[in-house]
């Protein structure tokens, strides 16, 4: 099952401290005003910690939207899964 637009949105919002942000698939990570490599870093602990995954560093040099973060969760727990 694939992590929602929703939640990672509220995990951005969380990171960024700013509630008001709203992402769709084609949201670039890069261009939210707050955004920087250690933003980055921080929403991607955050996402391991809430769906219990681990990324590689190659693995999160590709995630330029949020669409690429929706991917990644859905490939990383389907290897989990399998």
């Amino acid at each position: 099952m694939a992590a929602p637009l929703a939640d990672v949105t509220e995990v951005v919002r969380l990171v960024l401290r700013n509630p008001e942000i709203e992402l769709s698939l084609a949201t670039r990570l890069d261009e939210l005003t707050e955004w920087d490599s250690m933003q980055l870093i921080a929403v991607v602990v955050e996402i391991e910690s809430r769906f219990s995954l681990l990324f590689e560093p190659d693995e999160i040099e590709t995630l330029h939207t949020a669409g690429d973060v929706l991917r990644m969760i859905a490939h990383k727990r389907a290897l989990t899964a399998a």
